[in-house]
């Protein structure tokens, strides 16, 4: 698209802000979507499962903006639960940066889904460290002996190291306003 922003500059008068704040706002959905995908792949198995699980819940997040989703919600729950579930969407979060202006609870939204996917990538890649490490302590142990997974367990966790402390760290509860 950056060949059309230069024609578009060069033949009129753009507003340059707009384009900025929605090429950022662009980038952001589309690291929230692959910040997602990447979670939901390391989680399961199957590549196939984890693409139908990034399509439903990219999907999911779309779709709690839309008033289709937002007024029965307003009807079985308070106004607060309402806003609680417009204020996960992606599209009210971008429909702010498409008018040229870059919210901070926007900003918030989507670097705190980034960080919390990342974080629990981080998290499953420590349990599978944990559950091989603790697999090879038992395959591997000196005379038949069975003890030893309590040490094979704090083994694991030295290995994954800072990974498992940054995945505890970040799955703090966050708060997202609109």
């Amino acid at each position: 698209t950056a060949p059309m922003w230069l024609t578009v500059n060069i033949l009129g008068n753009p507003d340059n802000g707009v384009i900025l704040a929605s090429y950022i706002g662009s980038f952001l959905v589309a690291g929230g979507y692959l910040a997602l995908g990447s979670f939901l792949s390391a989680v399961t198995k199957n590549q196939v499962i984890a693409f139908v699980l990034t399509f439903v819940t990219g999907l999911v997040f779309v779709l709690a903006g839309t008033d289709s989703v937002v007024e029965p919600t307003r009807t079985f729950a308070s106004e607060f639960v309402a806003d609680s579930v417009r204020s996960f969407s992606f599209l009210t979060h971008m429909n702010a940066t498409g008018g040229g202006v870059i919210e901070f609870s926007s900003l918030a939204f989507f670097f705190s889904l980034i960080a919390a996917s990342l974080s629990g990538i981080a998290f499953v890649m420590a349990l599978s460290t944990v559950r091989e490490s603790l697999a090879h302590e038992h395959r591997v142990q000196p005379g038949g002996k069975r003890g030893g997974r309590i040490a094979a367990f704090l083994a694991a966790i030295k290995r994954a190291g800072l990974g498992l402390l940054f995945a505890v760290l970040a799955m703090t509860p966050f708060v997202f306003s609109s």
